[in-house]
């Protein structure tokens, strides 16, 4: 499956989940969504390190999934295609790395 793809899927189903919920949060609402599921990310990363009694690789898993699915989200918000983007990136990284 194509980046675009993945994309337009979680998109339709973020906006389903969101209907369900009868919910319409702006593109701020997401964002803050994000930064919470990095949060957890974070704190997991803690935990495991901190306090491996808590740690939970389920955790870990749920919160990296909802981060790509509130980043594709966000890009909605703002009309940009991640393939597009993420390409534009590497496109523009690679001839740095190609002169090591």
């Amino acid at each position: 499956m194509k980046t675009r793809d993945l994309q337009k899927l979680c998109v339709e189903f973020i906006k389903k989940w969101e209907a369900k919920r009868n919910t319409s949060p702006s593109r701020n609402d997401v964002f803050i969504h994000l930064t919470e599921e990095v949060g957890e990310l974070a704190a997991q990363y803690v935990s495991e390190r901190e306090r491996p009694e808590k740690y939970s690789k389920e955790e870990v898993e749920n919160a990296l999934g909802d981060i790509i699915m509130m980043t594709f989200r966000l890009a909605d918000f703002h009309g940009l295609d991640m393939e597009q983007v993420l390409q534009k990136i590497v496109e523009s990284e690679l001839p740095l790395l190609e002169k090591d």
